[in-house]
Order: structure tokens, then C-alpha cells, then sequence
């Protein structure tokens, strides 16, 4: 990566008016280990998903447009996952309903706006192998790009980035099985930018791209130097380079989520290492330097599977596990360390949170894969 100087300073400190208990201890390295707490939060689920016809197990993050919150979900509606739209009342409604053929089938990423249309991708369908479709805020939806090769992609189950009119993706297949990074022009045909080879470049490139500086940076689960995943950047000419190869359980493993950016630096989670092996949070600075900010413990969560999302020089995201009822929290982290527990789900209000969270005006929207009163998924709201 081009050496550049960054510095990173973020404010410390409780939220006025929560109570949080902290506690200290020696993590297993012999080192202190940042204070954690448990934070006062107004948490509310909002709708719980019925299977059909409204959809089940929301996997994506949502979108804020016009008013409302638009997201997916992998299953329900006709059998094939929905585009939904629901309100911060928890009014919901149905705007696609997925056939598999022609139109795609187990949309598991989010969406983009462009120009008032709404661009995602389907992992299946279309001509069997996955879609990237086009739908207007009336639910008329239109297959853009169908994968029908595997040497040229397969299978797309990230959100898209707008850069200079052009989405850039991720996907598997490639010419080496390894994944690809490919960019489309709507409405025109697919370019396949990279191909990943595994080692040392990476393999099985998650979640959305981000852009820093012009040049686009993502992760693959596993592949790069050590096999236990990577960050990689790209560029749109379709020159890659390994910015940085996880060397286990020191520094983390196996990452499921995409990159946000904060203050010219690159934040993530992976899934696994870390003290207790249960996932970390942390930071990539421009120079390549890696910094852990977060070892999970169970406790606090457990194998983060999404993307962090930045308020008020803060971060905060989901775990997939843990907590109390081992299903799930949201969490709030600073670069320090300081970690909070906002919410720890217990099944009727959500469980299993796969995705990153929406903010909206100081208050933040996310969906949980599985719970709710019908045990299909949520869509709730948190306040720190």
C-alpha cells in the first residue's frame, strides 16, 4: 500500500445518562484487557417476518431511502427470498417476491441506489448461477446481468458500490474457483476485473467493497499469506494487491464481513481468533499496520459475521453468537478497546444477527437472521 501518515483519535467514555459496570482482567496474553460494560439502551423489535408472503431470515444490511427502510431476505415471499420495504413503525410491505427463473433466487445482499433505481444480487437463479437485478421503488423488477459461467463468476452474495457510474461486486467462481471482483455498467454487460488464485491473494472474497482514496478494498474468508484470509485492494484497471494476510489467532481469522472507513483508516471483524477464538475487531491503517482493537469472549458476543458502521467516531456492529442466550449481540467499540454490550438477544426479539446496522438520525436499524415471534427473523431498532 502507498505509505501514508494517519492518525486516529477517538473520544472515551460512557454515553450520558447509560450505567455500565466495568470490569478489568488479565487476558490469556498476560495483558490488561480493556474495560467492558453493559450499557442501558433502548432497544425495540419493530416486525417479525411471517415466511409468506412477506419473506424470511433478512441477511442484509437495510437502505435508507425516502423515508423508509429497504432490505432482503433469503427466503419466504414465493419460496425465493423478497425485497421488502418497512417503515420505523414497523409498517411492512412486500415490493418483489423472487421466482427463481428468469428473475434470480436467494437474495442474501443488501441494496444500492442509483438514480432512484435499486441494484442488488441474487446468489441463485436467473440462468441458474446467480443474478444482479435492477427494481423501481414500485417492486418492477429486471435481471441486469446473469452469471452463466462459473470461469467468469458465480454465485454473488455481496452489495454493490457505485464508483464513477459503474457497481463493482464480489462473487465466487473465477478462473482459478478462488472468487472474482467484476464491475457492470447499468444497464450494460459484466467485466470481470480480478480473479482470485487463493494463496497468496486471497480466496473467497466477503462482503461489500469500500473505497479509500480511489482505490477499492475488500476481504476474502480465507487464502492471502497464511490462509486465514486477507485484505486485498483493487483498482479499475484490475490491479491487486494483498494490503495486508491475517496470521491466525494473534491478530484474527477468517473475516465474513466487509471494511468501513473511519478517519483514512480501514475497520473490519473477523469471525474467529483473537484471545478466545471468538472473533475480533480491527483496524488497517494506510502504511499495511494492523492493529487488534477487540478479542470477543463469549460473553460479549461471539463470531461476528458483519460489517461495522460508524456514529459519532464510534463503532458498532453485530455477533452472529454469544451473549447471554448465546444469540447474539450489538456491541459499541472505540479505538481503544472500550467495548459496550447494547443488546444481547434472547430469541423473541431477534436472534442470530448476520448484518451491519443502518443509522438514522442517531438511532440505529438492523435485522436478526432468525427469532421473532414466528422464529424467521427481525427487523429492529437500537438507541445507544
Amino acid at each position: 500500500m502507498r505509505p501514508l501518515h494517519i492518525a486516529l483519535i477517538l473520544s472515551l467514555g460512557a454515553f450520558a445518562g447509560c450505567s455500565q459496570q466495568t470490569v478489568s482482567s488479565l487476558a490469556s496474553n498476560g495483558q490488561l484487557a480493556m474495560p467492558q460494560g453493559r450499557a442501558a439502551s433502548s432497544f425495540k423489535t419493530i416486525y417479525s417476518f411471517k415466511n409468506s408472503p412477506d419473506g424470511a431470515e433478512p441477511e442484509s444490511s437495510l437502505l435508507f431511502s425516502r423515508g423508509k427502510f429497504y432490505g432482503t431476505t433469503r427466503r419466504g415471499g414465493s419460496g425465493f427470498g423478497t425485497v421488502f420495504e418497512v417503515g420505523a413503525d414497523g409498517a411492512e410491505r412486500v415490493l418483489h417476491k423472487f421466482t427463481n427463473t428468469p428473475d434470480g433466487a436467494v437474495p442474501t445482499a443488501g441494496l444500492t441506489l442509483v438514480d432512484g433505481l435499486y441494484y442488488g444480487t441474487t446468489v441463485f437463479g436467473g440462468k441458474d448461477i446467480g443474478t444482479v437485478y435492477e427494481m423501481d421503488a414500485d417492486g418492477k423488477e429486471r435481471v441486469r446481468h446473469d452469471f452463466d459461467a462459473l470461469s467468469t463468476g458465480a454465485h454473488p452474495d455481496t452489495d454493490l458500490l457505485l464508483v464513477s457510474n459503474t457497481l463493482y461486486g464480489a462473487a465466487g467462481g473465477g478462473s482459478h474457483a478462488d472468487g472474482i471482483v467484476y464491475g457492470l455498467r447499468p444497464p450494460g454487460a459484466e467485466k470481470l476485473l480480478y480473479a482470485f488464485d487463493g494463496t497468496p491473494d486471497g480466496h473467497r472474497p466477503v462482503g461489500a467493497l469500500v473505497l479509500l482514496d480511489g482505490v477499492m478494498f475488500g476481504a476474502t474468508r480465507t487464502g492471502g499469506a497464511h490462509n486465514f484470509g486477507c485484505i486485498y485492494e483493487v483498482h479499475r484497471d484490475g490491479a491487486e494487491h494483498v494490503a495486508y494476510s491475517f496470521k491466525g489467532r494473534g491478530d484474527g481469522r477468517y473475516p465474513e464481513a466487509g471494511l468501513t472507513v473511519l478517519h483514512d483508516a480501514l475497520y473490519g471483524t473477523t469471525n474467529r481468533g483473537g484471545t478466545d477464538d471468538d472473533g475480533t475487531v480491527f483496524e488497517l491503517s494506510k502504511d499495511g499496520t494492523e492493529r487488534l482493537i477487540h478479542s470477543f469472549s463469549g460473553s460479549d458476543g461471539r463470531q461476528p459475521r458483519a460489517s461495522l458502521t460508524v456514529m459519532n467516531d464510534k463503532l458498532y456492529g453485530t455477533t452472529e453468537l454469544g451473549g447471554s442466550a448465546s444469540a447474539g449481540t450489538v456491541f459499541e467499540v472505540q479505538a481503544d478497546g472500550t467495548m459496550r454490550v447494547l443488546h444481547e438477544f434472547e430469541g423473541t426479539d431477534g436472534k442470530f444477527p448476520k448484518a451491519g446496522l443502518t443509522e438514522s438520525e442517531g438511532v440505529l436499524y438492523g435485522t436478526t437472521s432468525r427469532g421473532g415471534t414466528e422464529g424467521l427473523g427481525t427487523v429492529f431498532t437500537i438507541t445507544p
